[in-house]
């Protein structure tokens, strides 16, 4: 992937704004549309929407990561619990063009392990994994998961039917 940052202060006043390149498409911060800003467990991240349509965060204000339409809803999704629900459901409408009541992120979802207070979920269509803790829900990698369930196997009634099912290239001794 080429990619070239450039930052552009405005009159060197205000440095969080920026363009990158990315495979042909350029994104600007300072021209697209700021959708929300959240502080999460990486640091402070923004989502933007370009005027062609094209999603992307801007991370800690240093870094441009382009991101579908559905990786952009599922980004909403997963820091819904951060939004007043009233200002979640107009994001959606305005920026994604949903008219209806947004569902609970986990209600495609397949449970796929419980552990104490926490949950995890394979997401669908998106196959990915999401950890339930409380009114909190965490994307994870496959690798975070599998560490997730490493840690909590004690508690884990269906361990091996979970690994077979999930995890089939897992080695067993």
């Amino acid at each position: 992937m080429n990619a070239v940052n450039i930052l552009l202060p405005d009159n060197f006043k205000n440095y969080n704004q920026m363009k990158k390149i990315i495979n042909g498409v350029l994104y600007d911060s300072e021209k697209a549309q700021k959708i929300i800003e959240v502080e999460a467990g990486i640091g402070n991240r923004k989502l933007y929407k370009t005027v062609n349509s094209n999603f992307f965060t801007l991370e800690n204000d240093a870094e441009i990561v382009p991101m579908s339409k559905q990786e952009s809803i599922d980004f909403m999704r997963i820091h819904q619990a951060k939004i007043e629900p009233k200002k979640f459901q107009q994001i959606l409408n305005v920026f994604f063009g949903f008219n209806d009541k947004i569902q609970n992120p986990l209600k495609n979802a397949l449970k796929i392990a419980e552990a104490s207070n926490e949950v995890l979920h394979l997401s669908q269509p998106g196959r990915q994994f999401l950890l339930a803790k409380n009114e909190n829900i965490d994307l994870l990698t496959s690798g975070e998961a599998l560490a997730w369930i490493e840690e909590n196997q004690i508690n884990i009634t269906n361990l091996d039917l979970v690994l077979h099912n999930w995890f089939p290239t897992i080695k067993r001794a």
